[in-house]
């Protein structure tokens, strides 16, 4: 067992206000394009939610700057950092805010889908490479997978990164929750798990989505920022499993208010604890052999 040392109870952490700025699902079609319309459509957005909502972090969808842009991954990427983060880099600074990026990344010769994360500095803290493409597509298409999932210690608590597919691995929020992490943020597409046939045809299920969001939270003991391109099922998720605010597609931005490190008992047990240190790491060793495809 291990052996465990009391400490000091950490201060109480102020509240965190979380906007996830997508756009009404009905206006896509029409304004998106090019990697400039894109930019400034999410700019405009942006601009709105810091004043009408104040937030400490704003999260665009999966890669918001060339999501419907015509031409190649490689022609649209962008430099990290370069002139779009300075460009989203001034509304953080404007706004004292964060700011979290969706975008293809070219990085020498290859490119990534990447979350960049933008302090209010306006300078770029970090970005996260998605690790798991998505099949038939990104994998055959010229996107490299990343390779590790960073967490980034800022001022309103430690922040780590899903990327769509990502959260089709139980492992990669597992991997962000092990890191201490206070928030993970899910830019993403949809999933295939959040669907359901009707009628023959397969439609969005918001039951099925939450569900899915919920136990990434409740599982890893943090908050789930989602970001979703169609907005419909963006969602914010406190560490309880709580869904604090919730895009029926119809808002332009969602905002809530998230304690971080909300700490709680049930029968006398502080649940965040136990849920870490029950685990019992030296049994687990097919969770990570490369031999093991599971069901497969």
């Amino acid at each position: 067992m291990p052996q465990i040392t009391p400490t000091e109870a950490p201060k109480t952490i102020p509240p965190v206000r979380v906007s996830v700025v997508t756009g009404k699902a009905e206006d896509k079609p029409n304004q998106l394009g090019s990697v400039e319309a894109n930019i400034q459509y999410y700019s405009d957005l942006c601009k709105k939610t810091i004043e009408k909502s104040k937030p400490n972090i704003i999260v665009l969808p999966e890669i918001a700057l060339q999501w419907g842009a015509k031409g190649g991954r490689i022609d649209n990427a962008i430099s990290v950092p370069g002139p779009e983060t300075e460009h989203f880099g001034k509304i953080a600074r404007e706004g004292n805010t964060h700011i979290v990026i969706g975008a293809h990344e070219k990085r020498h010769d290859a490119v990534y889908n990447s979350a960049i994360l933008i302090d209010p500095s306006g300078g770029v803290v970090g970005a996260y490479r998605k690790v798991h493409l998505a099949e038939g597509g990104e994998w055959l298409c010229e996107v490299t997978p990343g390779t590790d999932f960073p967490v980034f210690e800022t001022d309103i608590g430690r922040i780590g990164f899903n990327i769509c597919m990502d959260s089709s691995a139980a492992e990669s929020s597992r991997m962000i929750g092990l890191q201490g992490a206070d928030f993970l943020v899910l830019p993403i597409m949809g999933d295939l798990r959040g669907n359901s046939n009707v009628n023959g045809t397969w439609q969005f299920d918001p039951d099925k989505w939450k569900a899915i969001m919920r136990v990434r939270a409740m599982d890893q003991k943090l908050c789930m920022i989602v970001a979703r391109n169609r907005s419909e099922g963006s969602c914010i998720v406190n560490s309880k499993g709580d869904v604090l605010a919730w895009n029926e597609g119809d808002q332009d931005f969602i905002t809530a208010k998230v304690q971080i490190r909300d700490f709680f008992k049930l029968r006398g047990f502080c649940q965040t604890r136990l849920n870490w240190y029950q685990r019992r790491p030296h049994l687990y060793q097919d969770y990570t052999e490369t031999y093991n495809y599971g069901q497969f």
